[in-house]
C-alpha cells in the first residue's frame, strides 16, 4: 500500500476492515478498534461473525454470496435493511455500512466502511416520540397547525388540522 493511502486508511474517522472469501477478517484500521472494541491483534484472521449480533451470523453468508454473484463493485447496505454492529463488550450500534468487492475475482475479498450511526438512530427515534406526543395533545385539545411556504405555495397541515375541516389527508 503506497503511504497515502495508509495515511487515510489510519486516520480516517470510519472504521474500515476487509475480508476474505471465508468472511475472516484480514485488515482492521484503528477506528475500527475504537468502533468495536477489538485491537487488531484480537481480530486478524478471526471470522467476520466476531462483529456480527447473533439476529444477523446466520444470514450474512447468503448476502455476501449475493453481493459477489452480482456485478455491483459497491453498495450501501443500510438501503437494504437497518444494519448492526457487535461490540466486544456485546454493545450492540447501529451502522451505516458501504462494502465494496475487489474487482478480480482471484483477489476475492471484500471491504466495509463502517460508521457508528446510533446516535443519529436515538435522535430520529426521539423526534418520531416527539411528533406522536405532540398529535396527541392536538387531538386532545382539538387544535392543529398549518404552515404555508409563500415562496413556493406548498402548504402543510397537522393531522387534527385536517379533521378539524372534516378533511381527508
Amino acid at each position: 500500500m503506497n503511504l497515502h493511502a495508509e495515511e487515510i486508511l489510519h486516520n480516517t474517522s470510519d472504521s474500515i476492515l476487509s475480508f476474505d472469501r471465508d468472511l475472516n477478517i484480514i485488515s482492521f484500521n484503528p477506528a475500527a478498534e475504537r468502533l468495536f472494541g477489538y485491537s487488531i491483534d484480537e481480530v486478524m484472521g478471526q471470522p467476520l461473525d466476531i462483529l456480527l449480533p447473533s439476529s444477523v451470523r446466520k444470514i450474512h453468508g447468503s448476502f455476501v454470496d449475493e453481493f459477489r454473484q452480482s456485478s455491483d463493485t459497491a453498495r450501501q447496505m443500510a438501503n437494504r435493511m437497518q444494519v448492526r454492529g457487535l461490540t466486544k463488550d456485546g454493545q450492540e450500534k447501529n451502522l451505516d455500512i458501504s462494502i465494496l468487492k475487489h474487482p478480480r475475482e482471484e483477489m476475492a475479498r471484500f471491504t466495509a466502511v463502517c460508521r457508528d450511526v446510533s446516535e443519529r438512530a436515538a435522535i430520529s427515534r426521539a423526534l418520531e416520540q416527539s411528533e406522536a406526543r405532540l398529535s396527541r395533545a392536538q387531538a386532545i385539545a382539538h387544535l392543529g397547525n398549518w404552515e404555508w411556504n409563500i415562496v413556493t405555495g406548498e402548504l402543510a397541515w397537522s393531522d387534527e388540522i385536517f379533521r378539524i375541516f372534516g378533511r381527508h389527508p
